[in-house]
């Protein structure tokens, strides 16, 4: 994606610095759509919006839903943030997402 003043686009949310919004790996854009499947369905059974998880996560709404929709990738940090504003165990946004990725020859 190219960008005139991608700094601005960052700051209004639009653009997150550093984080792929696409990947060419098959079967890493599934474990992202299937992580942002996983965060959908805990978020429906909180009862929060998209709006209101983000918040509570500290991230950019419009930032979560790409990762909810598996096209954004997400930091460490914000898995935590995440898991805490669901108020579960970090491993249970993970538990039963499909088999561990091949070693990359």
């Amino acid at each position: 994606m190219s960008l005139i003043g991608n700094e601005s686009w960052v700051r209004y949310g639009l653009l997150m610095p550093n984080e792929p919004d696409e990947t060419d790996d098959p079967a890493l854009l599934a474990f992202r759509q299937a992580f942002g499947q996983r965060l959908k369905d805990l978020r429906g059974r909180a009862n929060l919006t998209q709006s209101q998880l983000a918040e509570a996560a500290g991230m950019n709404r419009v930032f979560y839903v790409g990762v909810e929709g598996g096209r954004r990738n997400v930091s460490v940090d914000k898995v935590f943030a995440l898991a805490r504003a669901l108020r579960v165990d970090f491993r249970t946004l993970f538990d039963g997402l499909g088999p561990t990725f091949p070693p990359t020859p």
